[in-house]
């Protein structure tokens, strides 16, 4: 056994893990946020100081004498961001996000209503360090891991509007204890064959500070949330790409009931909490590489689109005899030549741009139908998305 000593430079990254009221990670599609747009973060301890046993004798004299033992009670946290990300602000002080008409996280609030003993999150942060001695085996770089499993409190503290950079502090979140955090959810130490896993050396209930050198590379940064799986989900061998057009189905192998989610590859990323199929339509043509993540296990494949693909139709129904105008939306309509309604063809067929077609609808037995856009190279299709009444 050998002690290595180093030295640290500049924060990293740093990552935000939601937890429940008692210290557990919350697995779902919103519990991770990941973020180099920090300025620093500053670690304040708190102690007790303790008291004093001083007792003089009757001549003045020092009779009994105890000096005072500081207790170490936790941190405090105060985090100077110069990026707004809403997800993580609201994750650090357990506010809500703002949306906007297209269900984008915009912003963030803050609420004398909410109670910051309501929600937790865990906190780590990753400093570089000079690889002046090389690097173990399997690391990829040499780094500072700097954990807190545990905290509570954080609040939006004072900000300036003016001629200048515009930073915002997140401070008052204390750790506490009794945390769960345990080996972690997280690969982030190389193991014994230097593979990165999980802490090898778990984090106990009363820690507060967990500090260790690692060769395992901080994570990318992220806009926004992102899901965290429990890692005892089944994992998948594979994933069934059925593109038809633009629009793409992606089916899990094994099927299951287990959450898993999907990064399309195109900057955008879908959740499914009950295990089944995933849809996705690709703004254009190409070929994409996605990944998919179940249980433990990670799937990287490519899926190549084309032609068009439809999002949606309005309105979404209309009287047999026909004669309602509609609109379909989607991507890559440039080219398209006609549509139909369960077969029969929509008149008035005018390509308004892109992603929009205008036309009326042809008369059609009651009924729900599928709705296609043709086009050379792939028609895009959209089931049950039509109902004759």
């Amino acid at each position: 056994m050998v002690t290595r000593c180093a030295s640290y430079v500049r924060g990293r990254m740093l990552r935000a893990t939601r937890l429940d009221a008692c210290g557990r990670v919350v697995y779902g599609d919103d519990s991770v946020v990941t973020s180099k747009g920090f300025v620093s973060v500053a670690y304040t301890a708190n102690i007790d100081d303790g008291e004093e046993i001083n007792l003089p004798n009757a001549a003045g004299e020092r009779c009994v004498y105890e000096p005072a033992v500081p207790a170490f009670l936790g941190y405090t946290v105060e985090i100077t961001f110069c990026q707004v990300d809403p997800d993580l602000y609201a994750m650090l002080t357990g506010q809500r996000v703002i949306t906007d008409a297209f269900g984008d996280v915009v912003g963030f609030t803050m609420d004398t209503a909410v109670s910051a003993a309501d929600s937790a999150f865990a906190l780590e942060v990753w400093a570089g360090s000079p690889t002046t001695s090389g690097c173990a085996e399997g690391a990829t770089g040499n780094f500072g891991y700097i954990l807190l499993p545990f905290l509570q409190g954080g609040i939006v503290g004072d900000f300036t509007i003016e001629n200048a950079e515009v930073t915002f502090t997140i401070s008052n979140a204390a750790t506490k204890d009794g945390n769960a955090w345990g080996a972690g959810p997280y690969d982030v130490v190389l193991g014994a064959d230097s593979l990165p896993g999980p802490l090898t050396d778990p984090v106990t209930a009363t820690e507060h500070l967990y500090f260790v050198q690692t060769g395992v590379a901080p994570p990318e940064a992220e806009c926004g949330a992102r899901p965290l799986l429990d890692p005892a989900g089944e994992d998948i061998t594979d994933v069934t790409a059925t593109p038809t057009g633009l629009n793409v189905v992606f089916a899990p192998v094994p099927a299951g009931t287990d959450p898993w989610w999907i990064d399309f590859g195109d900057g955008t990323w879908d959740y499914e909490a009950t295990g089944g199929n995933i849809s996705h339509l690709y703004s254009a043509a190409g070929t994409y590489t996605f990944t998919a993540y179940r249980g433990d296990s990670v799937i990287t494949d490519d899926v190549v689109v084309a032609g068009a693909g439809i999002a949606s139709i309005t309105p979404t129904s209309g009287p047999a005899a026909g004669g309602t105008p509609v609109t379909i939306t989607g991507a890559g309509f440039t080219g398209a030549t006609s549509a139909t309604l369960g077969g029969a063809a929509v008149t008035a067929f005018t390509v308004v741009s892109d992603t929009e077609i205008t036309g009326t609808s042809a008369a059609h037995a009651a009924g729900a139908v599928t709705v296609v856009v043709v086009k050379a190279g792939g028609n895009g299709s959209l089931a049950n998305g039509y109902t004759y009444v």
